[in-house]
Parts: C-alpha cells; structure tokens; sequence
C-alpha cells in the first residue's frame, strides 16, 4: 500500500462532479424581503425557510395578544413571557442556543453587549429577563414595534440632543427594578470588530 501526500484543497475536492453546473434557483417571489429566502439554494431548503418563516410569524400572532393582557396583570408573567417567546421563536427558525455560565440573579442589571445581526434579539432574549434599548425607528415598524413595545422596550434616538433623557430614561428603569440589554456600540455590525461605545448610555450604571 502507498500512501501519496496531496495538498489539502485537492484531498477535499470530489472526485466527480455529478453535473457540469451547480443548481442555480432564480428566485420566484418578487420583492427584496424573500432575497435571503429564496436565493439559489435547493428546493427542499425553500420550503423549510418558508415553513419555519410562517411558523414563527402565526407563534408571533398568538403571542402578541398573550403578552399584551400580562403586561397588565403582572409585571414577573409578563418577562417570563417574553423569554418564553425568544426561545420558541430560536427553536422555529433553527437556532441552537448554548449558554455559558448564569444570567446574574440581581432584581436589576445592566447587561452590555456587542450587535452583530437581528438574532442577537433572539438569543438574548431567550435567556435574558431584560428590556431592551433600541432606536426609535423600531417603533415605528410594522409588527416588529409592537412586539418591542409589548417587551418594554427602551427607544433612543441617535441624535445627541436627546441622549441626555434618554440615558436618564434607562436609569430611572433600572431604579425601578428592571433589567436592561445595552448595545453601546448603538448599530449593528460584521462582528468582526467592536465599534466605539457611545459613552452616555454607559454612564447609566
């Protein structure tokens, strides 16, 4: 037996292309919203992302009226609720959650953290009893503003005349016993990099 050493690109390489070409699926459904849905990708894989999309939008429409009657009989309910929510929702779409160490048990916390996507909301959230501080744009979205709100969710703006009240806003939740999710960079990123921190928000704590 003989044993020849190949470089490892080519070890991975197969040894035969079933077809010329790779499958290439245009997308069938216009708009820019399904272009991550529907972006060349296998058949079976369309019908999952649909699949697990729907599922998380009709859990989401049970859930919003849930949430809405807790947010007025009992404040504890209500953040049991919402981490209930991020976890289904986590497991719908997928996502495989592993958590290292224990949330702080302190009745109220100032949990800092960097922003790489949209799923960061999820993850957090599922684990977190926490508001989250967003930018007032959320508030506005359709659906995705009443899910942040019925979360007690803490907008800001991105001007500095209001960062004042608004880091004043979050002390004064804090004062009052609630826990909150800080992205201090204020934007999302590649998370490849940690952008500067807008100091205000910080001077909360």
């Amino acid at each position: 037996m003989e044993a020849v050493a190949r470089a490892p690109e080519e070890a991975l390489k197969p040894r035969r292309l079933m077809r010329g070409s790779p499958l290439n699926f245009q997308p069938w459904i216009p708009g820019a919203a399904w272009a991550d849905v529907m972006e060349p990708r296998p058949l079976g894989g369309r019908f999952r992302a649909v699949r697990r999309i729907t599922t998380a939008l009709v859990w989401t429409l049970v859930a919003v009226p849930i949430q809405a009657v807790l947010i007025r009989v009992s404040k504890r309910a209500a953040l049991s609720f919402a981490c209930k929510y991020h976890a289904v929702l986590c497991r719908v779409i997928g996502l495989k959650v592993q958590v290292i160490g224990q949330p702080s048990a302190a009745p109220s916390v100032l949990y800092v953290s960097t922003h790489s996507s949209w799923l960061d909301i999820l993850v957090l959230g599922s684990v977190l009893q926490a508001a989250f501080v967003s930018k007032a744009e959320v508030g506005k979205w359709p659906l995705a503003g009443t899910i942040a709100r019925l979360g007690g969710t803490i907008f800001v703006s991105r001007t500095r005349n209001g960062t004042g009240k608004e880091a004043k806003d979050i002390q004064q939740r804090l004062a009052a016993g609630d826990s909150v999710i800080l992205f201090p960079e204020g934007t999302s990123n590649d998370g490849t990099r940690v952008l500067p921190f807008r100091s205000s928000f910080l001077s909360v704590a």
